[in-house]
């Protein structure tokens, strides 16, 4: 074989590689079809007990979003912690016995992984309102199911004894009250947040402002669970942003967390920052949390920052 007839079949070769490669690429969904599909495979209003169908349909855009997480353009940590998620939430799915409220649990979980996923800066996806809209989509749809598990009633209490048969010509005397039944735990939950802030923007300094608030009413001791999104940007070189939730209204701080980002002077860059706290120090009744930012005066003095993007904060009781 020639010199030529070796180069020639060499460039073929190269040329069917590059055509595997190609086709392989543009054969693995996105993230946005990905989550598009995971959404519209979740059913509206209660999840429990779901039908072989739902979860068939659950279980391959969880696939899906497990064949994107091979190369998705987040750090390895968080790709192995979103495989776990997903893998968590499938064989929950797979229990037998099914478990309801493990179930929820892992939806929960998932869902947290997957804010942080969206949260990192995406390589190829410049604009995440979508993403994040979806997200907040899935959020909804998981407070929907556990109101569901909240409406239902409790068993019926037992029946006391009968009282003691009283003297022949004398009224018996009233038997005692048997105890009261044991019933279901009660779940709370606040009342869906979710604002997009379009026009005008929110901006804050360095000092602390009111973004939003959220209350809880709780029947029974419980532990409250927070969670929080805020999209926000600025212009300024290298702010840093201290985020907190009171316990009422200017009450003490029970979460601190600081977020920051660094542009050329002149560029805008955009931020979301989402928040996770469970409150163990809740009271049985009305329960307020306020979500607050300003930026940090040590750090970035005289620098501002404003809130253009959704401001999401929900509550959730778990009895204990």
């Amino acid at each position: 074989m020639d010199k030529k007839e070796k180069l020639l079949q060499k460039r073929l070769k190269e040329r069917g590689n590059m055509q595997a490669s190609v086709h392989s690429h543009s054969t693995q969904k996105d993230l946005t079809d990905i989550l598009e599909e995971l959404v519209a495979a979740f059913p509206p209003g209660c999840f429990c007990p779901p039908s072989q169908q739902i979860i068939t349909q659950i279980e391959n855009s969880l696939n899906d979003l497990l064949i994107w997480s091979t190369s998705a353009p987040i750090s390895s940590d968080l790709k192995l912690e979103l495989q776990n998620a997903i893998n968590a939430v499938k064989n929950q799915l797979e229990a037998n016995p099914f478990s309801c409220c493990d179930t929820i649990q892992a939806l929960q979980a998932f869902e947290f992984v997957l804010l942080k996923v969206i949260d990192h800066p995406l390589v190829g996806i410049p604009f995440k309102v979508h993403l994040q809209n979806l997200a907040q989509q899935l959020q909804a749809l998981f407070a929907e199911y556990i109101a569901c598990l909240a409406c239902t009633p409790g068993p019926t209490g037992a029946q006391g004894p009968t009282g003691a048969q009283g003297p022949t010509g004398a009224q018996g005397p009233t038997g005692a009250q048997g105890p009261t039944g044991v019933t279901d735990l009660i779940y709370s939950f606040s009342e869906p947040l979710s604002v997009f802030t379009t026009s005008p923007v929110q901006t804050f300094t360095n000092v602390e402002v009111s973004i939003t608030t959220v209350s809880i009413n709780t029947a029974q001791p419980a532990l409250i669970e927070l969670r929080g999104l805020v999209g926000w940007s600025s212009t300024n070189f290298d702010v840093l942003v201290i985020w907190r939730i009171r316990r009422g209204i200017g009450g003490p701080i029970i979460w601190e967390g600081h977020d920051g980002l660094g542009v050329d002077p002149g560029e805008q860059a955009g931020q979301l920052t989402s928040m996770l706290h469970v409150d163990n120090g809740a009271v049985i009744g009305s329960n307020i949390y306020e979500l607050t930012a300003m930026v940090d005066p040590t750090v970035s003095p005289g620098l501002t920052a404003d809130i253009n993007g959704p401001i999401v904060l929900a509550a959730t009781g778990y009895p204990v």
